[in-house]
């Protein structure tokens, strides 16, 4: 993942194939042999970031537990993997969001995790764990949730435990900031 350290650094146009074989301590002409161009590399490095984040959701989804604890753990493993992962995770959102050029690409690759956020919303739904709600409107607030809180957690913390913070980040998905009281 030390290509993926430069685009993160430099933007993706600042990034050179050359600076990443050098990053990398191979021969650029190794690159070319893997990946067709600089704009192949870089997906499929945000790609495979996301197999990882989508791999280790769909066994939470594919696990036992009701769809409130699926949900809780399904925010742990992304607040957990955007911290092992952050660099991926700020490339991807500055994409996604500020460039047309490869929206399409990860718009797929972001539509699969988000199916899984809304299967989970669905079951809670069904088995009335969840109130009424519109699902795409909530599976991208909880995407985005965590993904903004996280990273501005990483790069200002403001005294608070990584577990604090996973708590909190839980409590106000679930509860809201009105104060509604948990059901024990």
């Amino acid at each position: 993942m030390k290509a993926i350290e430069v685009f993160a650094e430099k933007g993706y146009h600042e990034t050179t194939v050359d600076e990443i074989a050098d990053n990398l301590n191979v021969a650029k002409g190794t690159i070319y042999y893997h990946y067709k161009n600089k704009k192949q590399l870089y997906l499929a490095l945000i790609n495979e970031g996301f197999a990882t984040l989508k791999g280790r959701v769909f066994e939470i989804v594919e696990g036992s537990g009701n769809a409130e604890e699926k949900l809780k753990r399904l925010i742990q493993v992304q607040v957990d993997f955007f911290q092992e992962y952050s660099n991926i995770t700020f490339i991807f959102l500055r994409e996604f969001y500020g460039n047309v050029i490869n929206r399409h690409e990860l718009t797929a690759i972001l539509n699969e995790y988000l199916d899984l956020i809304a299967g989970i919303l669905n079951e809670g739904q069904e088995n009335g764990q969840f109130r009424p709600l519109e699902t795409e409107v909530t599976t991208f607030m909880i995407f985005g949730a965590v993904a903004v809180s996280t990273l501005n957690y990483l790069h200002q913390p403001a005294g608070l435990t990584p577990e604090l913070f996973l708590k909190n980040v839980i409590e106000g998905i679930f509860y809201g900031i009105k104060g509604v009281e948990r059901q024990k």
